[in-house]
């Protein structure tokens, strides 16, 4: 993550992959970085602020982009195309104590 200014934050996310063959042959090896860039409406946010948006806010917008482009480009190097999980939203701390 950086600030661009204090108007501005730009974040980059990397995916690493690895695929093997039924036989455990390596098929392919992969690396996938997609930034995103965000205009701010408030400067007042804090570095801790904008971190912790990166960790869960940003990751949950890029993920099915990720997801699309993996399955598209697996599919185009003709290997079975590679589906990615969908991303499970994170667990709130104290959730499980809640009373229903």
């Amino acid at each position: 993550m950086a600030r661009l200014g204090n108007n501005a934050v730009v974040y980059h996310v990397t995916y690493e992959f690895e695929a093997t063959t039924a036989d455990l042959r390596q098929a392919f090896v992969a690396e996938l970085t997609m930034t995103v860039l965000f205009q701010l409406e408030s400067s007042d946010l804090t570095e801790e602020e904008l971190q912790d948006f990166g960790t869960v806010g940003v990751l949950d917008i890029v993920h099915p982009y990720v997801r699309e482009t993996v399955h598209t480009l697996t599919g185009r190097m003709g290997l079975p195309p590679l589906v990615l999980d969908v991303k499970q939203p994170p667990t709130l701390v104290g959730a499980s104590n809640a009373k229903k």
